[in-house]
């Protein structure tokens, strides 16, 4: 069962930061972070559908930062909960922080396998224990993953209906967030805004034309403070904002929002290193909202984006300096959070601020920050088993990937598939493997590809066969077979049967077919697979003799014990003369050999 941690709290999963003059919610807190209720689950969920910037994340920090310093809980887990693969990614995260698994278990262990294990656990323990799932996007992305136990308090937040969030059983609590009270709406301005004794003359006057809206309140009080005016001044300026942008309407960014964005941006754009900031905030608005990691952001290719100096092929560190200060501009503006303490969810943009920047950004201009954006992931993307790499990162860029996918459409197919789209695909087969999601990425991938750059396209062939190991991993075998071996039809007609290429998608047929119990038909191609290997490469050469080892195996499984033997001696000899009695492959054909003879 492996173990299950004791003694002092667990922490698991990437917390977004307090927003800066953090202001606990008093009378419109509902009561969130008194204690924990055990065994209950809290949803909050937008007053007025549509609307963003109420607080809900921040009321879930709040919630998880009592439990967190008042020791409330044994375990907190903070789950991003954007789509279905991110929740499972989580609770595998869980999972190997809590070591429910042995290290035989991690090692083989998909992400799906660890997040059952997870949820068991919350289930049976006696431990006290929160979960929070920030962003739940779509309740089909939640069902069958609900965390239940009565020692723990799951909290939600999703911007959508309490109705739609079905299937979480009982002792379930729904709050509609809304805005600040207009006393709680002052008292943030009064502890923001103490520059000078007249700044905060009708502060409450603000407040009650920002509806009391905590992000629209932080970006006012940002720029009251830069600009060192009062706020009857930033009332005026505001009032204007609003009549000049009462024709347009961006979803999810409230008027009120929109006018206070503006201000923001101008402001922003304004600091020095100046004019970087408006592009800095361009590319963080085609990424993820979730956190994007700083590598990303300081890569070269965002450097030369946002310093306008496209086409150097470095990004020496005076402008990385130059990036990171824009960053920091927009953090002081309200404009996104900068959580210096991660590398891996370093700058967080709220979804109303993206859809703002997104409405503004010029048609001409979107090519090239897509272009900018997955040249930027493809350089941050560490390789898999080097000190870079976690599963964590991994997930963080996944999650930039498929917003700048869901936002550039077809911009990443010119003209072809934009290698970050293979880079995102392949990171679902790293250890924790997400092979559930893994099968729904590369059958959405497979078909895009098909229909962007044609079926017998060399990237449409491989996302093929990208599936057909997908569904392999998944344990989908029949549904991997057809995949496969139109995969093979297609090398075999543009390569030919002695391609290597033909040669690795026989491979792929003759293992499927193996595990699909189907041997007679898996040896008919390892057979033509070890005869293409060797006239390729020859009969010493080390792939030559490990298909000829998979043959043998083959052979075995099939009861064809003979056949099986005369491949091994065949095998055995080739290994000494080409490569030495001593070689680590002829020790093992020879081991191979003894064992099917004794």
């Amino acid at each position: 069962m492996g173990a299950q941690r004791a003694g002092a709290p667990l922490l698991t999963g990437s917390v977004p930061p307090l927003a800066p003059f953090y202001h606990a919610r008093q009378e419109t807190g509902f009561g969130l972070a008194d204690g924990l209720r055990a065994g209950e689950t809290t949803l909050l969920v937008p007053a007025t559908l549509g609307t963003g910037g109420t607080g809900k994340t921040q009321l879930a920090l709040g919630f998880a930062h009592t439990m967190w310093s008042e020791r409330a809980v044994d375990l907190l887990a903070w789950v991003p909960a954007g789509n279905r693969g991110a929740i499972v990614a989580g609770y595998a995260r869980a999972a190997a922080d809590l070591e429910l698994l042995t290290p035989e278990e991690r090692a083989a262990s998909t992400a799906g396998e660890r997040a059952e294990r997870f949820l068991g656990w919350l289930g049976r323990t006696g431990q006290r224990w929160a979960v929070v799932l920030d962003g739940v996007a779509s309740a089909a992305d939640i069902e069958g993953l609900w965390p239940r136990g009565a020692n723990g308090q799951v909290v939600v937040t999703s911007r959508l209906r309490e109705s739609e969030l079905s299937g979480q059983g009982t002792g379930v609590t729904a709050h509609a967030v809304g805005g600040f009270s207009r006393r709680e709406a002052l008292a943030y301005l009064n502890g923001r805004l103490t520059g000078f004794p007249d700044q905060r003359i009708e502060a409450l006057d603000l407040a009650e034309d920002l509806g009391g809206l905590p992000i629209a309140l932080a970006q006012a009080a940002a720029v009251v403070t830069v600009k060192e005016i009062t706020c009857r001044d930033y009332r005026a300026e505001h009032g204007q904002r609003l009549h000049a942008t009462a024709g347009t309407v961006v979803d999810g960014c409230p008027p009120i929002l929109l006018a206070t964005w503006t201000l923001a941006v101008e402001q922003a754009h304004e600091l020095p290193p100046a004019k970087l900031s408006w592009p800095a905030l361009v590319l963080a608005s085609v990424l993820d909202t979730g956190g994007i990691p700083g590598t990303v952001l300081t890569s070269p290719a965002a450097c030369a984006y946002i310093t306008g100096q496209a086409g150097r092929e470095a990004a020496p560190s005076p402008e990385q300096n130059q990036v990171r200060a824009a960053y920091a501009n927009l953090d002081r503006l309200g404009l996104l959070s900068v959580d210096r303490g991660s590398t891996i969810r370093t700058v967080w943009l709220h979804p109303a601020v993206r859809a703002a920047v997104r409405a503004y950004l010029a048609p001409g201009s979107v090519e090239q920050v897509v272009t900018t954006a997955a040249a930027a992931l493809v350089e941050a993307w560490p390789q898999p088993g080097t000190p870079a790499s976690s599963p964590q990162l991994s997930l963080a860029l996944r999650d930039c990937a498929a917003a700048l996918h869901a936002f550039a459409g077809e911009l990443l197919w010119k003209p072809d598939a934009h290698p970050v789209l293979l880079r995102a695909g392949s990171s679902l087969s790293e250890v924790p493997a997400l092979t559930e999601s893994a099968v729904e990425y590369w059958r959405a991938l497979s078909a895009a590809t098909s229909q962007q750059l044609g079926y017998g396209h060399a990237q449409s062939v491989l996302a093929r066969e990208r599936l057909a190991d997908a569904y392999v991993q998944d344990g989908r075998i029949a549904e991997a077979l057809p995949v496969l071996e139109a995969a093979l039809a297609d090398r075999e007609a543009a390569l030919g049967p002695q391609h290597p290429d033909t040669a690795m998608a026989r491979l792929l047929v003759a293992r499927s077919l193996g595990a699909a119990g189907r041997e007679s038909e898996a040896i008919k191609q390892y057979e033509q697979a070890a005869v293409a290997r060797e006239r390729m490469l020859g009969p010493g050469h080390r792939d030559t003799l490990a298909v000829r080892l998979e043959l043998a195996t083959a052979y075995y499984e099939a009861g064809r014990m003979s056949d099986g033997v005369k491949v091994l001696r065949r095998a055995l000899a080739d290994c000494e003369r080409y490569l030495g009695a001593d070689h680590p492959m002829t020790t093992t054909v020879r081991d191979n050999l003894r064992a099917a003879t004794e």
